[in-house]
């Protein structure tokens, strides 16, 4: 699990240090407070540790194309991006750098993972034209210089680890492919019972053939038996997928981390009555970190309800109320405590209501 992560130079945020982190994180601020910039800091570090992931980051938030410089607070390239994550007695760190090739015109980056306690092994280099991300070459692999229980443990955190947003609702294939491997793993009728528990439907699931095909065309895709009817994907609502994409990831990944952007976009209020116990207790059974985004009062007070216990509460669950100076771009991401419960919800509080 990641105790502690420190950001420099990355997008909007000149430097951000977070401490004390649970196995479930929620940040919360207003708009343009880079609570989605924190997610991918740390979400993309873990990824660059098995597989060059830069090119998708580049391009990640936006359907035109922008240079790679858009990567660095201010733009300004000359000051290497520092992301930096604690685990419980390992850091996993990434630097990267900009550099111009005078002949070819071309931007690379050049990312340096190293480990306290361990060895550099590993760098990635990346030709960035004015517009897109593309790997050109990759080094040896990586963990090589730390201990064979190190290795094994943060290599299987990283690689599973999943981002989900908003965009994820449009991504049928993706949750196509989610939907077959908790078949395969027998799990569908897990997943029916929890989504007929919080969106009312969805409790047998089939992959069935399109009907508008040819016989010699099939192709079958996931569909909800609604009164013996089949419904595709396409056909269901954005809350539906999305809650159908954040359960069935939290159903199928163990010992890593999920983050998600905006939990309560596209949910009925109901809805995440149901949804956020579900995701508490696969963050226990499936030693889950959750690292969760929201404008939203009523996510907090229904985790704050799965933990009546305030020593649980402080185990399992940390809230952060993320701000933004605009002037010098430092982000401060603030930990509720058991000192600073009440003037924390204050702060909250006057920086959603905007006063």
């Amino acid at each position: 699990m990641i105790v502690k992560a420190s950001i420099s130079n990355f997008k909007g945020i000149q430097n951000c240090k977070i401490q004390g982190l649970s196995p479930i994180n929620l940040f919360i601020g207003k708009n343009n407070t880079c609570k989605s910039s924190i997610l991918e800091a740390i979400y993309y570090t873990l990824k660059e540790t098995q597989t060059p992931s830069l090119g998708e980051l580049v391009t990640r938030r936006t359907n035109v194309s922008f240079s790679a410089r858009e990567l660095w607070y201010n733009y300004q390239v000359q000051n290497n991006i520092g992301i930096s994550l604690n685990f419980s007695n390992t850091t996993v760190s990434m630097d990267i750098e900009f550099k111009e090739n005078f002949k070819t015109l071309e931007r690379s980056i050049l990312v340096k993972p190293f480990y306290k306690g361990g060895t550099s092994s590993v760098k990635a280099v990346y030709t960035l034209t004015l517009d897109v991300g593309t790997q050109i070459h990759v080094g040896q692999q990586l963990f090589d210089g730390l201990r064979p229980r190190d290795k094994k443990r943060i290599a299987t955190f990283a690689k599973d680890c999943t981002l989900l947003d908003s965009s994820s609702r449009k991504d049928i294939k993706s949750t196509e492919n989610l939907l077959g491997e908790l078949k395969l793993r027998q799990k569908t009728n897990e997943l029916g019972t929890h989504l007929n528990d919080i969106f009312g439907t969805g409790t047998t699931w089939e992959f069935l053939p399109l009907p508008d095909k040819k016989y010699d065309e099939k192709e079958y895709r996931a569909a909800i038996m609604v009164n013996d009817r089949p419904m595709f994907l396409s056909g269901l609502g954005d809350g539906f997928r999305y809650g159908l994409q954040i359960i069935g990831s939290a159903m199928l990944l163990n010992n890593t981390a999920v983050f998600i952007e905006e939990i309560e976009s596209h949910q009925h209020l109901e809805a995440l009555k149901k949804m956020i116990p579900c995701l508490v207790d696969y963050s226990k059974k499936n030693g889950l970190q959750f690292f969760l985004t929201t404008h939203n009062y009523n996510v907090w007070r229904l985790f704050e309800h799965e933990f009546p216990d305030e020593k649980e509460r402080n185990k399992y669950f940390k809230p952060y109320l993320v701000t933004r100076n605009a002037e010098n771009g430092a982000v401060d991401c603030t930990p509720q405590t058991k000192e600073n419960a009440d003037e924390f919800w204050s702060k909250v509080d006057e920086e959603l209501s905007g006063k």
